[in-house]
């Protein structure tokens, strides 16, 4: 690849609130003030962004803005893929993450036969869906929305049919071939316990306290009432990744957050 291309993303149509969409200006601002021409010499390519939709009314309460989100990510998608087909590297910059979706979509457009792998680094795992979600803003969906996964286990949402179909049209963007689980066996010992809620599991194989604690600590990442069926699933999914790979924490830190 030739050179890196810097694509900002001002769409902030899936956060909960105003004002993400001005993430990149205030990275610009920041590396003016330390004295960085950077972003005067490499000019951002800037997506269009609907962002004075959030005005109108919501009409998909489960998947709030979902239609107009949908033209994001695939603005997005094509932007990844010209910029990968010209030979650049993208690097895209968003205060809404529910924009990562879009990048993921182009790398599966970009490379339609390759398995891809994507390093999440985020306080949570954006994998509700609107069958799950206690806000209904699409920041929490992402990962959910590339994978496929409705999670309807924990299902506490009724959607409505426009909102169903524009939830299986952004899934459609870069959904993989239907594939069997490349370990049955071991994906239907997980899914048994997982379809617990933490409460349940908890109580059921732990016997000490601190230990019930912890696995509950992890579990309240489905940000979900813990004695809901199928929230044992976050809990087992955090611990096996601890297992297999360490505590998934910010890159260099915590405080890399902050600073």
């Amino acid at each position: 690849m030739s050179a890196v291309r810097v694509i900002s993303v001002n769409s902030e149509l899936g956060a909960g609130t105003r004002g993400s969409g001005l993430g990149f200006d205030a990275i610009r601002v920041a590396a003016w003030t330390k004295g960085s021409r950077y972003f005067k010499n490499h000019p951002p390519t800037i997506i269009p962004s609907n962002n004075d939709e959030v005005l109108d009314d919501i009409e998909t309460a489960y998947a709030v803005k979902i239609h107009y989100i949908v033209e994001m990510y695939k603005r997005i998608a094509e932007t990844v893929v010209d910029t990968l087909k010209a030979g650049n590297f993208p690097i895209l910059i968003s205060g809404d993450h529910s924009n990562a979706g879009g990048t993921i979509a182009g790398l599966r457009m970009a490379y339609p036969e390759e398995k891809l792998g994507v390093i999440w680094i985020d306080a949570h795992a954006d994998i509700h869906s609107p069958y799950t979600t206690p806000s209904g803003n699409l920041h929490g969906m992402p990962l959910a929305a590339s994978t496929g996964l409705d999670n309807k286990v924990c299902q506490i949402n009724q959607p409505e049919e426009n909102t169903i179909a524009a939830w299986e049209e952004l899934m459609s963007i870069f959904l993989a071939p239907f594939h069997l689980p490349r370990h049955p066996l071991l994906a239907a010992r997980f899914a048994l316990p997982a379809l617990r809620s933490v409460r349940g599991l908890a109580q059921a194989r732990f016997e000490r306290e601190p230990t019930r604690g912890m696995f509950a600590g992890l579990g309240a990442h489905s940000i979900l009432p813990l004695h809901w069926p199928g929230t044992a699933a976050f809990g087992l999914l955090l611990g096996l990744l601890t297992h297999a790979v360490g505590w998934p924490i910010a890159r260099g830190g915590s405080q890399q957050i902050a600073n």
